[in-house]
């Protein structure tokens, strides 16, 4: 094994500066998306309620 080269070895504190942000929008964005579907989904059982009466 002494033909083996490592080209990179990092540890996850050093990629952490580099990710977290991308994680933190991803969840930002899926936040928006879910409170965006319950509302839709909320206004439309409203829509058919009112077309029931």
């Amino acid at each position: 094994m002494t033909g083996v080269v490592v080209l990179a070895d990092h540890s996850i504190i050093d990629t952490a500066p580099f990710f977290l942000p991308a994680f933190l929008v991803v969840g930002v964005l899926v936040a928006i998306v879910v409170r965006d579907r319950r509302r839709q989904r909320r206004e439309d059982e409203e829509e058919t309620e009112d077309e029931v009466r």
